[in-house]
This record gives structure tokens, C-alpha cells and sequence, in this order.
């Protein structure tokens, strides 16, 4: 079973985002948009969680709470930071005192998941112990039929992949959207990789309405108006 023996539940909130200022701390459906994941790992049973952040201020936030606040370097900090360095990081922070298996990751933007759908991640990881467990949503978009490039010159549209005509999209190959509702990977396994989506991924395909990931204003706007439609009834 993954618990806080041999789990890191840990959120990522650095303070910077150019699409909504102070995002992770701005208000959403009344409390701050952090608060949904530690709200989550609380009702998962996880008793103590981590919060990496360059700000001061998300550090303090979550420790009002029970966070354990882990300082982040500027460096990693920034809009064009791979966070995949922050993870490993992260772990070798903790495990110099510990000796942790797995990472759990509830992304802020994501505030619309279910205790379902993070239940079944953590199963799936416990049953079938692959290198990471990650959130999908079925997308309505193929590179098959009607993804496009655009010429830069003429601005003609082609079709993404012109390996074969296809006519309807229900003859498309089916593809998935990575979304950020939860990551959950082995520890090892993100110490070593150098691409997060190298290795033996599984999904768990959430309902659209989970998979909103908000980015600017008008995604936050669209996940407040579902929040109160399906959470505060």
C-alpha cells in the first residue's frame, strides 16, 4: 500500500506563472487554489505532505496546514524550468533522511479531480508497479483527421500526419490528452530518466470534467462554474 511510510505526497507550486499572477494562492470557490491538493492528500489518509516552491508565501500557506515546506532554487524556478529537475530535487532532499519508493504529485491546477479516480491510481501503481501512473483524458482531436500545420509562408493547412487518409473521425487511431490531475512514479525511476515519459507509463483516463488545467482566467473561470455545478450541490 502506498502511504507515508514509503510515499512523498508532495505539491509543486512555484510562484511565478504569466497566464494568472499568484495563481496557486488566488482564490477559487472561496479558499486558495493549493488548498484543493492538500485538501485531496488529507482525504487519501496521508497525514504529512510536501510543498516545493520558490515563494516563501505558498511555503508558509501550506504549513498552516501541515505542510513540510521544501525551498526550491530560483533556477528551478522559472518559466522554462523542466520540472522533472524540481522532482528529482525533491527526493534527494527527503532521502538523505528517508528512503521513500514512490512520488505523488496533486498539480494546483487541477482542483476538479475525485477521491475515485486518485483511489484507482494508487491501485493501479500498487497492482501493476510501473514507472508512472499518470491522468489521460480521451481527446477529440487526431493527428490522423483534424489536427493541422500551417504553412508559415503561403498559410496553407495540411493535416498533422499524412500517412493515410482517413475520412471520419471515428476511424481515427484513439488518442489520449495529458492532463494534470495527479502523477504517481517510482522513485528510482525519476532519478534516472532524463524524459518524465520515457519509460513503462500507465493511464487512468478521468472524465473531461477532471481534466482541466488551468492555465489562464478563462480555464480558471470554466473549472469555478463546474466546481460549484457538480461539487456544491
Amino acid at each position: 500500500m502506498l502511504n507515508n511510510k514509503n510515499t512523498i505526497p508532495i505539491i509543486f507550486a512555484r510562484s511565478g506563472s504569466k497566464g494568472i499572477k499568484n495563481k496557486n494562492l488566488k482564490k477559487f470557490a472561496g479558499k486558495e487554489l493549493i488548498y484543493y491538493s492538500i485538501k485531496y492528500f488529507n482525504l487519501l489518509g496521508f497525514k504529512d505532505f510536501f510543498v516545493s516552491s520558490d515563494s516563501k508565501k505558498i511555503l508558509k500557506y501550506a504549513q498552516r496546514f501541515g505542510g513540510y515546506p521544501i525551498l526550491r532554487p530560483k533556477f528551478l524556478a522559472t518559466d522554462k524550468s523542466n520540472e522533472l529537475l524540481s522532482w528529482k530535487h525533491a527526493i534527494n532532499l527527503l532521502n538523505k533522511t528517508n528512503n521513500f519508493k514512490y512520488i505523488f504529485s496533486l498539480p494546483c491546477t487541477s482542483p476538479l479531480r475525485s477521491i475515485l479516480t486518485l483511489k484507482k491510481a494508487l491501485n493501479l501503481m500498487k497492482n501493476k508497479n510501473p514507472d508512472m501512473v499518470v491522468s489521460i483524458t480521451s481527446s477529440n482531436k487526431s493527428p490522423d483527421f483534424n489536427m493541422l500545420t500551417k504553412d508559415n509562408v503561403s498559410g496553407r493547412l495540411k493535416i498533422y500526419n499524412k500517412k493515410k487518409n482517413i475520412f471520419r473521425r471515428q476511424d481515427a487511431n484513439k488518442v489520449f490528452t495529458l492532463n494534470t490531475n495527479f502523477y504517481i512514479a517510482n522513485v528510482n525511476y525519476i532519478l534516472k530518466t532524463k524524459n518524465l515519459l520515457g519509460g513503462r507509463i500507465l493511464g487512468i483516463e478521468t472524465p473531461k470534467f477532471e481534466s482541466i488545467d488551468i492555465d489562464d482566467i478563462y480555464d480558471f473561470e470554466i473549472a469555478e462554474l463546474i466546481y460549484e455545478k457538480k461539487f456544491r450541490r
